[in-house]
């Protein structure tokens, strides 16, 4: 009767095990994109004011996600190039003025790595 039990717990056991949810690889590296992004968040903050302001693009990024974030190359029309502390993540993000708002287009490599929220 107990052998029987103890059999029946490990069988249930078992079964719960392989219900859990699991990440996968590309879902880690999705998740990596976007707190990339969000490392940014401020640099692209300051970046959209002086353009708006049309003075020079003088931001530097305060690298507060050395875990995350390797390196960002800033160019003088503001563009920057973020390349990821993990996965080969290599993200390009551009300023797009339009009707005195500044938008980012995203774009990233390698593709399956990153974030929805990227977009071209």
């Amino acid at each position: 009767m107990i052998k029987r039990m103890v059999v029946a717990t490990f069988v249930i056991f078992a079964i719960l095990l392989f219900m859990l949810p699991r990440t996968d690889g590309a879902g880690k590296h999705k998740m990596t994109s976007g707190a990339m992004l969000m490392c940014t968040n401020d640099l692209r903050k300051t970046i959209n004011k002086q353009l708006q302001q049309g003075t020079e693009i003088t931001a530097r990024f305060d690298n507060r996600c050395p875990d995350l974030v390797s390196s960002v190359v800033i160019d003088p029309e503001g563009s920057m190039t973020l390349h990821g502390a993990q996965y080969g993540i290599v993200m390009e993000l551009s300023p797009v003025q339009e009707l005195g708002e500044v938008h980012w287009r995203c774009l990233g490599t390698p593709a399956e790595s990153i974030t929805s929220l990227c977009k071209p």
